[in-house]
């Protein structure tokens, strides 16, 4: 017999008897049957893999556990777990005036020279998904002009008002009307747009209402046309995956 020395690593042992076996941690779930069977060789034990809250073993099978809790969005498929995000939500909601019966309006600097015209009702956008959604608000407005006598001077705006709050406009969403010529002079009231930022949580609303207001410094005016609102929504969740 002629003897060599070897040098092993971690997971191999050389035996008393010389021979270069499988290096087994106690507890460690693995275990070596020599029996000369055909089952022979490493294998799980179950009995000593106990497995957690999200892996189970059973007869030497691991599996993992997905959580029945609401909102999981995970899945196990074919070729391993999915996350199914991120999710959003989209609408479009459209409508007149409720104050389209009021047109044609006659402005003028009477009274307190303000003139309005509002939303038929307030647009309710729900977050329907589990995790917060997070996106951009648009309400638009169009559909109506304004005859402005000579010597007309008036301002019409876009305001919003958001979950019953006071109507608030944004300079980009107001039309200034100026006639300084001897005839009357049409203007367009179209195009009038107002976006702002929502962040909703799992299950919560937000509702938007919008209306036109004509503010008249001097002359007058008459309103006519048929006004319609638009809001456009576009919501998508953050913080899910």
């Amino acid at each position: 017999m002629i003897k060599v020395s070897i040098c092993v690593g971690c997971g191999l042992k050389v035996s008393g008897t010389g021979l270069l076996e499988v290096q087994l941690r106690p507890g460690g779930g693995l275990d070596c049957d020599n029996s000369g069977d055909a089952n022979d060789g490493l294998f799980v034990t179950a009995a000593s893999t106990t497995g957690s809250n999200c892996i189970d073993v059973v007869g030497g099978v691991v599996s993992v556990n997905l959580s029945e809790d609401a909102c999981n969005g995970l899945q196990c498929r074919a070729n391993g777990l999915y996350a199914p995000c991120p999710d959003s939500e989209t609408g479009i909601n459209s409508q007149g005036s409720a104050n389209q019966g009021d047109i044609p309006l006659n402005v003028n600097t009477g009274g307190a020279a303000t003139f309005d015209l509002v939303t038929i009702a307030a647009v309710s956008i729900c977050n329907p998904t589990c995790c917060t959604a997070s996106g951009r608000i648009s309400v638009m407005s169009g559909g109506i002009f304004i005859d402005a006598d000579p010597g007309y001077l008036g301002s019409t705006n876009l305001q919003i008002s958001i979950d019953g709050g006071g109507f608030a406009s944004s300079p980009v969403a107001e039309i200034w009307c100026d006639n300084n010529t001897a005839s009357i002079q049409r203007f367009d009231l179209n195009n009038l747009e107002d976006d702002f930022w929502s962040n909703l949580g799992s299950g919560a609303c937000t509702t938007v209402a919008a209306r036109i207001r004509t503010v008249v410094s001097a002359g007058t005016g008459t309103i006519n046309g048929i006004l319609v609102f638009e809001t456009q929504w576009d919501l998508n969740q953050t913080g899910c995956c």
